[in-house]
């Protein structure tokens, strides 16, 4: 507001989960908001000396960033998991099924630090059986334990780090999971051309499916720009 008086106001949503990495996994939402208003009574001091030359509040740095050059950046990962059952009330800690994912992207960089793209993923969950016997009553065979899905995401760079943020609907009603998905996960660049992920995919209803764990090929980055 001014030297002395400063506003804040924050929102936020706070999820806590294990991940379905074990059950039960009820998980927490929480939703918060905030509003707090803060005095400033002393001037800037550095190391105990009076500053009072100094301006008595920060300042802030112009920083002068080249020119951003878009550019359309192509991708293609997959990863490895597990997870338990999906019956997050009741206790099954001795039951565990595989899970993998297989991801084609394609983004635009339209800034240093965004990214917006869109992607195919195909998945393996093992989980499934659950649905399906409960359904038909026999255990399932592999293909129907995978299906596909298309995507729309976004990326905020930090570095050599990225936050993933996905939305996707798959091509078929899955039991016990409907169509639709979201992915929030993290990246990190080992190098131009290789990346490290770890993201946890959940239906809309914010139950996890599972977490994968997995590395990528960049097939042509420019980081540099």
């Amino acid at each position: 507001m001014n030297k002395r008086f400063d506003i804040a106001v924050q929102a936020g949503l706070t999820h806590y989960s294990n991940g379905r990495l074990r059950t039960p996994n009820i998980g927490v939402n929480l939703k918060g908001f905030g509003l707090k208003a803060v005095y400033n009574i002393k001037p800037l001091y550095e190391g105990g000396r009076d500053a009072s030359h100094l301006p008595d509040r920060p300042t802030n740095t112009k920083v002068v960033i080249p020119k951003h050059e878009n550019y359309f950046e192509f991708m293609v990962s997959g990863g490895l998991g597990f997870t338990g059952s999906f019956d997050k009330y009741e206790t099954k800690d001795d039951i565990y099924y595989g899970a993998m994912g297989l991801s084609i992207d394609a983004a635009l960089k339209y800034s240093h630090i965004s990214k917006v793209g869109i992607g195919y993923d195909i998945f393996f969950d093992g989980s499934l059986v659950e649905e399906y016997e409960i359904i038909e009553n026999q255990d399932i065979p592999f293909k129907d334990k995978m299906y596909s899905g298309i995507h729309i995401s976004h990326e905020f760079l930090i570095h050599q780090f990225a936050v993933i943020t996905q939305y996707g609907r798959t091509f078929k009603d899955i039991p016990g999971r409907g169509k639709s998905y979201l992915i929030t996960g993290f990246r990190y660049d080992v190098s131009e051309k290789v990346f490290l992920k770890l993201f946890l995919k959940t239906p809309t209803k914010l139950i996890a499916d599972f977490a994968l764990f997995g590395v990528g090929f960049s097939l042509n980055s420019q980081k540099n720009k």
